[in-house]
Order: structure tokens, then C-alpha cells, then sequence
């Protein structure tokens, strides 16, 4: 779980402009938890959110950021095996919201 939360974090200051903020939320409703990442950076068009999960997918291949395109198809896998469910909202030019939810029952939290 710190891998899939480390890289949405680093994700979000990888593609903030400089010295932005992001921000992030962390609360409870009925059983589950939620986490959310917000930045305030270079957003996604329609079409990258589409694939954005996919192993190996880079949204700007001319772009000089560091990656495989490997971290949120990562982050959905474990988000997956930790029965919860991950959500993107993005608008390009304006910046995006990665939110996490979770199950917070005690049996929700053993792995297969």
C-alpha cells in the first residue's frame, strides 16, 4: 500500500509546475477509506485518462520526466488485490485528482 501512495504523491509533483502545491485528504465514510491526491498541474486530456492504467503508457512520450509508464498501472493492481477501487478526475491545463478508496473492515484487509 506505501508503494501505490508514494507514487501517486510522487505523481502528482512530477507533473505540478514549479512550486505549486498538492494537496492531500485522508477520511472515513461508512466502511470505507479514502484517500485523495490534488494537484494543480498539466491535467489529462480525455483520451490519456483512458489509458492511463495501461503497463508501459506515457501521455507525452517528447516529455523529459523520468518513468516507464509502469507506476499507476501498478498503483491499480494493488488498489485491485486491496479490494478498493482508484478514480482519476482531470481537466488538461488545470490539474488532477487521484482518490483511493478502501475497505476499512478488518476482514477486507487479507490478501489472497
Amino acid at each position: 500500500m506505501a508503494i501505490a501512495v508514494k507514487n501517486i504523491i510522487n505523481n502528482a509533483m512530477k507533473y505540478s509546475k514549479n512550486k505549486s502545491s498538492i494537496k492531500l485528504k485522508l477520511w472515513k465514510e461508512k466502511d470505507y477509506v479514502f484517500f485523495e491526491v490534488k494537484d494543480y498541474g498539466c491535467g489529462m486530456s480525455e483520451e490519456t485518462k483512458k489509458h492511463i492504467y495501461d503497463r508501459f503508457y506515457r501521455a507525452d512520450k517528447s516529455r523529459n520526466t523520468e518513468g516507464f509508464g509502469l507506476g499507476l498501472s501498478l498503483v491499480h493492481k494493488i488498489i485491485e488485490l486491496h479490494r478498493g477501487t482508484i478514480r482519476v478526475q482531470s481537466e488538461l491545463g488545470v490539474g488532477s485528482i487521484f482518490t483511493l478508496s478502501l475497505p476499512s473492515d478488518k476482514s477486507s484487509r487479507q490478501l489472497n
